[in-house]
């Protein structure tokens, strides 16, 4: 995990139980129990990493939320693995993963933690490596080996392939699973199928400010998504990777209980004090969406508050379809998304779910298309330049007749809708699941994720309101413009005509 700042106290600590180059481990019986293990399924893995340094909160984390626990990290350095953690720490979590039908996963690497000497320029080495770390494996009972080499050294790359290779024959052998931490920088020289030897990815997806930005925007998550799918990693190989810390401008790093120590009101917020983290909503959000792909990642578990503010209890419950939470809010005006005190936004009123505005009956029939008319400016909801892009931007442009403003409305169960687009497929989305007012409207892939779900309300005279079920906010033409090009995003309901559309048939 590229976190260097707190990962530096492992190559500081003892590196315990040291194997010698090559040779046989000769250990003593360790008492380890076996795993049992219910069948997973891909969107609901939720990978926690468990660092030597943090031993101390073993105690208090819910093993139960996690599906693999990576203990991290085994190092490397001059011909030897170490272990990093002492005997009897591996047998308690491992007992602890195994109590609770959890995969123990050994890391291998972290920042700094993989002393390159041309480990993998031959043959003997690449063996030995794979030898010290099965040694590990078989001892303690673990299910598997996660890889986590942050280096852009050439010899490492051009070589991996060859260690993968071997050390995958061997792990499979047994039954046992092998993943990697990735992130595209230093990832590049990796041949594409060398990922096929990966039972699945962990995807970095924070660390992307140390200074003060955001540790880990929604845009990171959509540009590591698209940067290993062109690489051919299959959506339900990506696990989705945040984080329980934050960074302040000056780069002083922060575990998320340190940050709800100072004020339990942090939890609902994604920024504190100077300090950039993952709140409780993001978290949420970010788990719903991790469901459509390989899971969720965390780095780390021991920095959770270990409360009622728990980041990690707020995953186990959306992995486990919320069981006790309101799926429909993450976190917001519970009038707005629950029913409590707005009709308009939601999605209550019978006479718009059930079609009987412009639409007519047909709403929800896929076999019917549309077009979207804006009330205040008479122009139509367009996709920018025709493009078949993921990421393209909506916008309003003079009707045209074009199938860049042709619509599918379809209706899910829970009474909202998807408004997929006739001419790429694509369906209407909040970019980067933001929940700020003038968050951006953008086209793409259909995930089923509640960021692309609308409920459609009567707002009369043959016009509706489009209102996200994922935040309540409203669809809306910017600055209530009627130029031709203005774009379409978020806003709170307002009841303007920039907010109401029409439903126009396409005969």
């Amino acid at each position: 995990m590229l976190f260097s700042k707190i990962k530096k106290a492992v190559l500081a600590g003892t590196l315990a139980l040291t194997l010698a180059l090559g040779g046989v481990c000769s250990m003593g019986a360790i008492n380890v129990q076996a795993a049992s293990y219910s069948p997973e399924t891909a969107g609901r893995r939720v990978v926690g990493y468990m660092p030597s340094y943090r031993t101390y909160a073993i105690d208090s984390i819910d093993f139960s939320a996690l599906t693999h626990c990576n203990l991290s990290f085994m190092t490397y350095a001059n011909g030897t693995v170490s272990l990093g953690f002492s005997g009897s720490d591996v047998t308690k979590i491992v007992n602890k993963c195994h109590d609770n039908n959890v995969k123990a996963i050994i890391a291998l690497g972290g920042w700094g933690g993989f002393i390159n000497d041309g480990a993998f320029t031959t043959a003997q080495k690449r063996s030995s490596i794979v030898n010290q770390i099965m040694n590990y494996v078989d001892t303690y009972n673990l299910d598997g080996v996660d890889i986590d080499i942050e280096l852009t050294d050439a010899d490492i790359w051009n070589n991996f392939d060859a260690f993968i290779s071997e050390l995958s024959g061997r792990l499979k052998s047994k039954g046992k699973l092998l993943t990697m931490a990735v992130s595209p920088w230093f990832t590049d020289s990796i041949a594409n199928s060398t990922y096929n030897y990966f039972d699945f990815l962990n995807l970095m997806t924070y660390d992307y400010s140390q200074n003060g930005g955001d540790v880990a925007p929604w845009s990171q998550i959509y540009d590591s998504i698209n940067y290993f799918s062109v690489r051919g990693v299959s959506n339900d190989r990506m696990v989705i990777g945040v984080p329980f810390y934050g960074y302040d401008s000056a780069g002083t790093a922060y575990t998320y209980s340190q940050i709800i120590a100072m004020n339990p009101a942090a939890a609902g917020k994604d920024r504190y004090n100077g300090i950039s983290y993952n709140g409780a909503d993001t978290i949420k959000a970010k788990a719903e969406y991790a469901k459509g792909f390989g899971g969720i990642m965390i780095w780390e578990i021991a920095q959770d508050s270990f409360d009622q503010n728990s980041l990690l209890s707020i995953i186990k419950n959306e992995m486990s379809d919320g069981a006790g939470n309101n799926d429909d809010n993450h976190g917001g005006n519970e009038g707005v998304n629950n029913g409590g005190n707005n009709d308009t936004n939601n999605g209550e009123n019978d006479d718009a779910n059930n079609g009987d505005n412009n639409a007519g009956d047909n709403l929800g029939d896929r076999n019917v298309r549309y077009r979207l008319i804006n009330r205040g400016s008479g122009l139509a909801l367009d996709i920018s330049g025709a493009s078949l892009e993921n990421g393209t931007n909506v916008q309003q442009w003079t009707i045209n007749g074009t199938d860049a403003q042709a619509f599918e409305i379809s209706q899910e169960a829970d009474g909202s809708y998807v408004i997929t687009s006739v001419m790429n497929g694509k369906s209407l989305d909040i970019k980067y699941w933001t929940w700020e007012n003038g968050g951006n409207i953008q086209m793409w892939d259909n995930r089923g994720s509640d960021n692309q779900k609308w409920y459609i309300n009567d707002a009369g005279n043959g016009y509706v309101y489009i209102t996200s079920k994922y935040n309540g906010r409203c669809l809306e033409v910017e600055g209530a413009s009627t130029d031709a090009g203005a774009n379409v995003w978020q806003w709170d309901y307002l009841g303007n005509a920039n907010q109401q559309w029409r439903l126009e048939v396409i005969e």
